[in-house]
């Protein structure tokens, strides 16, 4: 099978959360009445209680003697950008990679238990080279994947992730192998190596890059809720404690989302200290064109000068009357209305309605999640109100926002993830030091603390009922039922 090109060319633009997908059309039609409803999420069935036989098992001496990120010593100078870039063309590029990328992929997707050793075996054998060269890339210590945001914004190429996606699967099918095989040593090195390539990919500059690095690390934690069902399996509470804090930052990957619009249309920024003229307009629709990739139809002799010429003027005649209303109602005197060009007033009306909606969402992000989920629905509601009484003036917000309060849940269920795997690993830990028996309650746990939601900031839910106990999350509206994670736990004799 052979790879498509477009595979390995996104864009940041290609990511529905960033995209400014024909805005100048919209403008024009919001202008005129119509209307842009925000996205409404699909309901979806919470997943099974997933049942887990443990072994009691106490905490290494020392205590950091296995790790999920590399040692300082452990790492090489240099740029793992280009190390990855060559590995990830080794893996993906061989044969027998491509003829086998989809049967990897439903052998990730099988109970582990019915993973065919064998064909797995020889899966990786003959991939060892790529799969060797990845971790090897995982071992520099920084990672500069060199994108050119300020040169292209939303139209930088993203060449790396896709490559890297597919790596990560094959890292977590070695994993899988290791682990079935019990071979605990090389499935923590292929942990550690996933959990890096996660942290490199995550730790980009922009919100997709965020978003792949946080299903990477996901993949991995499901390799490790996997092993630490092994007989023998070392108890990792110490090695998940010892994760980066904000391993992977929302606020980190949201720094340019917020600035995007700004790069491509810094005549909204320039209407708030200098003059906007009708040519700074039509420059900015002509970068519109340009981001979207918009080949529409043009009428034949009609240049894209043209056409930018006459959407401005069209824009003025309708948006123009309700940008002196705003205005007005912001308190500017009818002298200063009548001195201000055009241009400059619909720069500021479209400009000040995006900062406003957009400091809403965005001011929540540098806080934990329990304390900013009810501002970022709160956020949400006031866009939607905002939408209702001017549709117009909210047009980029509409177009640009929403959907961001989903990125930070996602982030907030990562952590859940990986809270909820220490949780059993704390499990383990006070079952080895009390005669192989669960606790009766997560607060009779004292050898190590017990962490809490990252989700609510409150205890996790837990009851004992003889010898199984049932660890869970407390669901919220916010969350998509599919990536909740309910335990109903046993500990093997």
């Amino acid at each position: 099978m052979k790879t498509s090109q477009r595979e390995f060319r996104f864009r940041i633009s290609d990511f529905g959360l960033g995209i400014l997908r024909d805005v100048w059309a919209m403008l024009l039609a919001a202008a005129l009445g119509g209307s842009l409803p925000l996205p409404v999420r699909a309901a979806q069935e919470a997943p099974v209680p997933i049942r887990l036989g443990l072994e009691p098992m106490p905490a290494p001496l020392p205590a950091l003697r296995y790790l999920l990120m590399h040692e300082r010593t452990d790492q090489v100078p240099g740029n793992a950008a280009l190390a990855y870039q060559r590995a990830a063309q080794v893996l993906t590029g061989s044969e027998s990679w491509q003829e086998q990328r989809e049967q990897w992929q439903k052998w990730l997707e099988l109970p582990l238990a019915e993973l065919p050793t064998d064909a797995v075996r020889q899966a990786v054998a003959r991939n060892a080279s790529g799969l060797q060269e990845v971790a090897k890339a995982t071992r520099y210590e920084r990672c500069d994947w060199g994108i050119p945001i300020r040169q292209e914004g939303m139209g930088a190429l993203l060449p790396h992730l896709s490559k890297l996606r597919a790596a990560a699967h094959g890292l977590a099918l070695e994993i899988r192998l290791h682990t079935k095989e019990g071979k605990h040593a090389e499935a923590i090195a292929g942990l550690r190596a996933g959990f890096t390539l996660a942290q490199h990919v995550g730790e980009g500059e922009t919100l997709i890059e965020g978003l792949v690095g946080i299903a990477i690390a996901k993949l991995m934690c499901e390799r490790l809720e996997e092993f630490i069902q092994q007989p023998g399996a070392p108890n990792l509470y110490w090695a998940l404690t010892d994760l980066p804090p904000a391993y992977l930052n929302l606020w980190h990957a949201t720094r340019w989302e917020r600035c995007f619009l700004y790069v491509h249309l810094p005549v909204l920024a320039q209407a708030r200290t200098g003059p906007v003229t009708a040519a700074d307009l039509r420059q900015a629709l002509l970068e519109l064109r340009k981001i979207t990739g918009d080949s529409g139809s043009v009428a034949a002799g009609v240049s894209e000068d043209d056409r930018a010429l006459l959407t401005t003027a069209a824009i003025g005649w309708t948006v123009y009357p309700k940008a002196i209303e705003y205005l007005r109602a912001q308190g500017r005197s009818a002298e200063d209305l009548a001195a201000l060009p055009v241009a400059q007033a619909i720069a500021t009306y479209v400009g000040e309605g995006y900062a406003i909606q957009r400091d809403n969402l965005f001011k929540w992000f540098g806080l934990p999640y329990p304390e900013a989920r009810r501002g970022l629905v709160q956020a949400e509601r006031d866009l939607q109100a905002a939408i209702a009484q001017d549709p117009i003036g909210t047009l980029l917000p509409r177009l640009l926002l929403p959907a961001l309060s989903n990125a930070a849940t996602r982030f907030a269920e990562f952590d859940r993830q990986l809270a909820l795997l220490r949780c059993l690993e704390a499990i383990r830990l006070h079952a080895a030091a009390h005669r192989r028996r669960l606790p009766a309650t997560l607060d009779e746990i004292q050898l190590v603390p017990v962490p809490r939601d990252p989700m609510t900031g409150e205890a996790f839910g837990y009851r004992l009922e003889g010898h199984e106990a049932t660890l869970e999350a407390r669901a919220l509206s916010t969350q998509d039922p599919r990536t909740r994670r309910t335990y109903v736990l046993t500990l093997r004799p």
